[in-house]
């Protein structure tokens, strides 16, 4: 349902066509969720047959007619009825990432360490990326809740470092050493 509320309010804000819809969703670094280009067009179409969106047919010269998606009126009733039930409800999130370190006494220390290093180095780069899309951004283009992701996602990434740091201390390595 997320991936649906955020193509709804996407569209919302302007109506787009396929490709700088999937544009705008890969050039997001900020963007809290993963939509690749054909589950985007699938959930477009399942939208479409319920009357959530609407496409017109757009041709620029030579180009093969592209598809113009827009919100309905139906799909701003679905929009308003998905933010609530998704702002009121808690889904218990999954962590397959962390499965790994309930081995971590398998490995010698050095090498948990070394590894917990590298896992380290990717976390920041990733933090790195959403702090420069609040650094490039205007706050007017940040204004209210769309500051709101962006400031979880930076927070969960630095409690992710924090953690990892007292890991590899754990561990013997020296956290700090790589980033």
């Amino acid at each position: 349902m997320e991936r649906k509320l955020l193509l709804l309010g996407l569209l919302r804000n302007q109506e787009m066509h396929g490709y700088r819809l999937n544009e705008h969703l890969e050039s997001r670094a900020g963007m809290p969720i993963v939509l690749k280009k054909p589950t985007a067009y699938n959930l477009l179409a399942k939208m479409e047959q319920d009357g959530w969106v609407a496409y017109r047919e757009e041709q620029e010269g030579n180009r093969p007619p592209r598809r113009v998606y827009e919100i309905t009126s139906l799909g701003e009733a679905a929009f308003q009825a998905l933010l609530r039930e998704e702002l009121s409800a808690y889904k218990p999130a999954e962590f397959p990432s962390v499965v790994s370190l309930s081995f971590l006494d398998l490995l010698s220390g050095t090498e948990a360490a070394t590894l917990l290093s590298q896992r380290r180095e990717q976390i920041a780069d990733k933090l790195d990326e959403i702090n420069a899309v609040v650094e490039k951004h205007t706050p007017a283009e940040h204004a209210g809740s769309m500051s709101i992701p962006l400031m979880y996602m930076q927070r969960y990434y630095s409690s992710e470092l924090e953690l990892l740091d007292e890991v590899i201390q754990q561990f013997g390595g020296n956290s700090k050493a790589t980033s």
